[in-house]
């Protein structure tokens, strides 16, 4: 199975925000974009891709002004004039949004889940990693690593890494007397508990715990269950 990447390294970040810009422009419509949402995504990749390219040549400028300190104090080559002064290029793109790389994230996250995606989509546009290989020794021990944060509006964020498998089947225990009941098979990190939170003023404690899903079937070992208060508003 193939894992959603993105690059970690701003060397390879530039080239990435250009293969989604595109690839966004093709398939955005296919996997249910509206056309703002296109646009605006693609304006998101032009801004971060922008911001890189003139922070890149940000440090070619001040190289240029290390050699020219060597050579006025110390000689190292020939030193006549100072060097130009560091200009904006012309035609920048235009600032669109902080943070583009979590809303882009956000977004790749919501286009894997639709049903016209294909993994040839994901590797034309950079989002899909290379195959991980599961032994039988991980299927029989393999367990999730749940992470439970708030997120606006008071709803939990079960955070969980897929590691190789189709997904996850996902249980909960609101604290109303019913168990530990099915909530959700998730195949795409990371599930948002929508749930009706309690009447305004009154807390709970929502627990949950999940299992792996490998070929429409349950592997591995159960999570540990991770608890968290909820308060309605």
């Amino acid at each position: 199975m193939a894992k959603t990447v993105r690059p970690h390294s701003e060397v390879e970040l530039s080239p990435w925000f250009t293969n989604l810009g595109v690839g966004l422009g093709k398939y955005g419509a296919i996997l249910g974009l509206s056309p703002a949402e296109i646009t605006d995504a693609q304006a998101n990749c032009a801004f971060g891709a922008a911001v890189l390219g003139i922070q890149g040549s940000l440090g070619e400028f001040t190289q240029g002004m290390t050699r020219f300190k060597n050579a006025a104090l110390y000689a190292t080559e020939a030193c006549t004039a100072w060097p130009a002064g560091y200009t904006m290029p012309q035609g920048l793109a235009p600032v669109s949004h902080a943070g583009v790389v979590p809303l882009l994230t956000l977004l790749i996250a919501r286009i894997k889940k639709h049903p016209a995606y294909r993994k040839q989509m994901g590797e034309e546009m950079g989002i899909e990693g290379p195959d991980q290989t599961v032994t039988p020794a991980d299927l029989a021990t393999m367990k999730p690593l749940l992470k439970v944060v708030m997120e606006a509006g008071g709803h939990p964020n079960v955070k969980w890494k897929k590691a190789g498998m189709d997904g996850i089947e996902i249980w909960v225990d609101r604290g109303d007397g019913k168990g530990s009941v099915f909530l959700a098979i998730d195949t795409i990190p990371d599930y948002l508990d929508t749930y009706a939170l309690p009447a305004p003023g009154v807390g709970a404690v929502w627990k949950y715990k999940a299992i792996y899903r490998l070929s429409d079937a349950q592997s591995g070992q159960w999570s540990d269950e991770v608890k968290v208060s909820v308060m309605g508003a």
